[in-house]
């Protein structure tokens, strides 16, 4: 790794920065990983895999994007399809707001644009759950446009090149990096441009232990300690919760509510109370973590006549498959009918 200069750099020179497109270029056609949402350059498919792909890893993601494909191949197929039936091959990769999103997006495209996407970022970025990146990723990756895209990996790609050893989680650091950028960007080529800097950050510089006697751009790196950049604000202490759920079964149906929210509006979960009923017994616990917050659910024996008709629903075990439940609750619910059939 370079160690010289150490002052911050704000954008590379013409010269410079059409050496490293090159090595860059070089290095990804040599060693890409075979993604499915690279085989593509389908507006639709990148929107599905970019929305996947902002709060999960690669590794997890690809099965549900091919699950999801083989599901939904079309912006017209999905469109059509009932909320609850997108909410459910959505489960299980949590902050349901994307699936509503892009259910939502998928059905102003069919509507309004006649099934044709925008072309240009400041378009895409009307749509709903896209921002400045997604509407880039979509530019570049579908139509190949010369977009500027940050995510999490090319933020730290550009802060390490850079020496940016600011807060990266500020106004400033994101001009910043936007210059960076901007003096990288090809006049044309934006899809494999974004994509090496992309599989970049994934592979080599990645968050510990970068690799950088692999990079093949490490002689125009600035950084002094690339594993401290970017500097990030310290994590906040997760805060402990308990949940106090019901599980209720009857003649091959099990009693559900839908959630109110606001993390898993419309989803359903075995029904929630706000104490634990008086000497019930516990049949289940689970731990879990949504956004800020370290669950703790205990399920116990609970009592139907507790719950209005509004508020529930009696599910046959048999279309609990086809029912969008979070994982928590669906790991509790498996463990315990699988208990409950092995006793008849």
């Amino acid at each position: 790794m370079s160690r010289t200069p150490a002052v911050q750099l704000t954008a590379f020179s013409k010269e410079e920065a059409a050496v490293i497109r090159q090595s860059l270029r070089k290095w990804y056609k040599n060693f890409a990983r075979e993604l499915p949402w690279r085989r593509t350059h389908d507006p639709y498919a990148i929107l599905v895999s970019e929305f996947m792909l902002q709060q999960t890893r690669v590794s997890a993601a690809v099965n549900y994007y091919l699950r999801w494909m083989k599901r939904f191949p079309t912006v017209f197929e999905l469109a059509r399809t009932p909320e609850q039936t997108v909410l459910r091959y959505w489960q299980g990769l949590g902050y349901y707001a994307r699936a509503k999103n892009l259910l939502k997006t998928a059905q102003l495209i069919v509507n309004k644009y006649r099934g044709r996407f925008p072309t240009s970022p400041r378009e895409l970025e009307q749509l709903p759950g896209i921002g400045p990146y997604t509407a880039g990723a979509i530019a570049a990756f579908a139509y190949d446009l010369p977009c500027v895209v940050l995510d999490a990996n090319i933020i730290r790609v550009l802060a390490r090149l850079s020496n940016y050893t600011e807060p990266i989680r500020t106004t400033a650091a994101q001009q910043h990096l936007h210059a960076v950028a901007r003096s990288l960007l090809p006049t044309r080529d934006g899809r494999l441009h974004n994509s090496a800097l992309m599989e970049l950050g994934a592979t080599i510089c990645i968050p510990r232990a970068p690799r950088c006697l692999l990079c093949p751009i490490k002689k125009h790196c600035r950084a002094i300690n690339p594993a401290q950049i970017p500097l990030k604000r310290q994590k906040r202490a997760l805060i402990p919760r308990t949940q106090h759920a019901l599980f209720i079964s009857s003649n091959g149906h099990i009693l559900l509510q839908q959630s109110p929210g606001p993390y898993w509006k419309e989803l359903w979960t075995l029904p929630i109370v706000d104490t634990p009923p008086h000497n019930a017994r516990i049949v289940a616990s689970e731990k879990f973590t949504v956004t800020h917050y370290n669950y703790k659910l205990f399920v116990y024996d609970g009592e139907a006549e507790a719950f209005s008709v509004e508020q529930t629903n009696w599910v046959p075990f048999e279309r609990l498959s086809d029912t969008p439940l979070p994982s928590p609750y669906r790991r509790v619910i498996n463990r315990l009918l699988s208990k409950e059939l092995n006793l008849q």
